[in-house]
């Protein structure tokens, strides 16, 4: 007994130099010694904890089974943390609780086994994850509502884009019915022009829903399929020729002789690179020239590897600022002094883009002489008999010699809400030579079908009440149940998605397309489905 007295004599100096609260039981439990952290901790003193169970320091719900743990302790003593994964719990003479950390340590000596148990009162370190905790909670809380409002705004940007196109459309295709309709050059000039400047609109809507998504876009978001590569590049130049032409600038292009006409990849996004390549060159150029380059870097059997460039002789970009014009929302000239428009977005949509389609946009440039951007961009070789109709207006002599009904012999129902926008679909559908009748909504057009015999149906996506989705639906569900002969339908949208697309395949119609519907189109659209 000496001994051991003389044992914890000795270990009470050294554990009373130890900064946490240190308790050493014996195999009852009995507290036989600790440290003055120990008083300070709990708020006992020497005397008072001398003696007693241990239990007596932790919350009363604790107890019983701690006394069968601490049994259990003792037949396979070793050093460990106790209660690992488990919030713990000490108990202060007034009562009060608080999270401990304790550690468990078995003692042996001549007189048998101790155990030291060192405990921590980590409070703030607990109140700390909780504050973390409940700001990650109050984050993911907001990130959510953030989501709900970015997708709320996306959808009503969407939808305004549609309400703001179906008008412009209309301006779009009766400009071109005036252009093909006048016979003095000055006036199928200025009609020209006008079509353009209606073409040069829809191209900002499109750059405001760029913008809104440009922050999700992954590879989910790519849309692949054949397209002529010649027809881009041609569109772009007859749409930002107006712009060009009142700066005095001249607008140039030129693809290589030897590269393939047709190619497989996501056009859509491939010809919002170049618009916006090609707006931020008119942007910053006042005199000389700007050209769109296309050249062939290497052939395979079923790939090609395209340099796409746009040179301007513009102000150049000074050499300190060339890493930062792909940042979002930065501006050359501050927008405080008026020289330039913008918001800083276009090369910033173009870079996500690039980089989406596995290039790598680049650019050259010396002030004051002019700035090249350019990028590479290894494309699937396609079949260009497979170009969707909304994507190619060049209407070869095969698919018009395979046509051979006249289209006096054939009827059209036309479906638009839109007053303008039916008048214009009605003049390019007359110039054509068809038969058609109209219906403002899709419940007059559902009547219409079941009371008469049409051999192609054009609508609208955007209509009141059954909308033109739904209307194929109907028609396509009556068809089946009266064993007619399903009648090609073609959706007309404001939208650009191609997720709009496959909504309208998936529902029934043979293809969806962007307005404006050009006599081309229309004229493709009979050689496929009215041969």
């Amino acid at each position: 007994m000496d001994s051991q007295l003389s044992y914890f004599l000795r270990l009470s100096s050294i554990i009373e130099a130890m900064p946490d609260a240190l308790v050493i039981i014996d195999k009852s439990g009995h507290i036989i010694l600790i440290n003055s952290q120990t008083e300070h901790l709990f708020g006992y003193t020497r005397a008072e904890l001398l003696g007693e169970y241990v239990e007596s320091l932790m919350p009363e719900r604790y107890r019983s089974k701690h006394v069968h743990h601490r049994d259990n302790y003792f037949l396979r003593p070793t050093v460990r943390s106790m209660g690992a994964a488990l919030e713990l719990f000490g108990m202060k003479k007034d009562g009060t609780e608080f999270p401990v950390d304790i550690s468990i340590s078995p003692l042996k000596t001549d007189e048998g086994i101790f155990t030291l148990a060192a405990l921590r009162d980590i409070s703030k370190a607990v109140d700390a994850i909780s504050e973390q905790k409940l700001l990650k909670e109050q984050l993911y809380s907001k990130n959510k509502e953030l989501e709900k409002q970015n997708r709320l705004k996306t959808e009503f940007l969407a939808n305004m884009s549609h309400d703001i196109r179906t008008p412009l459309t209309g301006v779009i295709g009766l400009s071109k019915l005036l252009e093909k309709m006048v016979q003095d050059s000055e006036q199928k000039k200025y009609a020209q022009w006008l079509g353009e400047s209606g073409k040069q609109l829809l191209n900002m809507l499109n750059v405001i829903l760029d913008t809104i998504s440009g922050e999700n876009i992954d590879e989910a978001n790519l849309k692949e399929e054949p397209f002529e590569l010649k027809q881009i590049i041609q569109e772009i130049y007859y749409l930002e020729l107006p712009s060009t032409l009142t700066k005095g600038i001249e607008l140039k292009t030129h693809i290589d002789t030897k590269i393939p006409p047709c190619f497989v990849s996501d056009h859509i996004k491939i010809r919002r690179i170049l618009l916006n390549l090609l707006g931020n060159a008119i942007k910053f150029t006042q005199a000389g020239d700007i050209k769109i380059e296309v050249k062939l870097l290497n052939q395979e059997k079923k790939h090609s590897l395209l340099n796409f460039s746009v040179t301007d002789t513009g102000s150049g970009i000074p050499y300190e600022l060339q890493d930062k014009v792909f940042d979002r929302f930065f501006r050359l000239a501050p927008s405080n002094q008026g020289t330039y428009t913008g918001r800083g977005l276009g090369l910033d949509i173009a870079q996500s883009y690039v980089n989406l389609l596995g290039g790598k946009i680049l650019l050259t440039s010396t002030p004051e002489v002019g700035t090249t951007f350019y990028f590479d961009l290894l494309l699937k070789i396609g079949d260009i008999k497979q170009i969707p109709l909304a994507n190619n207006e060049t209407v070869s002599q095969s698919s018009t010699a395979k046509n051979e009904r006249p289209a006096n012999t054939l009827k059209l129902l036309l479906v638009e809400d839109n007053q303008i926008a039916l008048l214009a679909l009605e003049a390019v559908v007359n110039q054509a030579g068809f038969r058609y009748s109209t219906a403002v909504d899709g419940e007059s057009a559902l009547d219409l079908v079941k009371s008469e015999a049409f051999d192609l149906i054009i609508t609208d996506l955007g209509l009141p009440g059954l909308s033109g989705v739904d209307l194929a639906k109907r028609i396509r569900k009556f068809e089946k149940m009266h064993d007619r002969r399903p009648v090609p339908i073609i959706g007309l949208t404001g939208h650009s998605e191609s997720k709009i697309k496959d909504k309208c395949i998936k529902a029934g119609m043979n293809d969806a397309i962007t307005k404006p519907i050009s006599p081309e189109i229309l004229e493709k659209i009979k050689g496929t489905y009215l041969a």
